[in-house]
């Protein structure tokens, strides 16, 4: 399932969310990246993964990470890998804007607002649902 979060920050790039390589794949697709680009969709650790591409309609992240409980993971584990995943996305982000040091406020309610919408996508990624 594929669940875009829409843009987390002010001016922020967009954000998706993919439970599966199958839609991992098809997201890389529809956005245009070519074949020879697309990454593994887990990278080298298997748990979970952020990549980062750019187009001409802007820049977007997408946070992998099945969901099926085969992985062994319980609730707080999962939460635990979407905010390393969603400090992956705010270094991106705040490189990206030239931002070199931010205030602790500014940070923390931005990885707050970023991990807030990756549990509400893994949330409807295990109920199936579209948001």
């Amino acid at each position: 399932m594929i669940l875009w979060c829409g843009r987390t920050l002010l001016h922020a790039p967009l954000l998706a969310f993919c439970s599966t390589e199958n839609d991992f794949k098809k997201l890389c697709k529809q956005c245009d990246v070519p074949d020879e680009s697309v990454p593994k969709w887990l990278g080298t650790a298997g748990d979970a993964a952020t990549h980062v591409f750019s187009q001409d309609n802007g820049t977007y992240y997408v946070v992998c990470m099945p969901v099926k409980a085969s992985r062994g993971h319980n609730l707080a584990e999962e939460h635990a890998l979407l905010v390393h995943e969603a400090v992956h996305v705010w270094q991106g982000y705040r490189k990206s804007i030239g931002e070199s040091e931010p205030s602790s406020e500014f940070e923390a309610y931005s990885v707050q607002s970023l991990a807030q919408k990756l549990f509400g996508a893994l949330d409807a990624a295990k109920k199936g649902k579209k948001r």
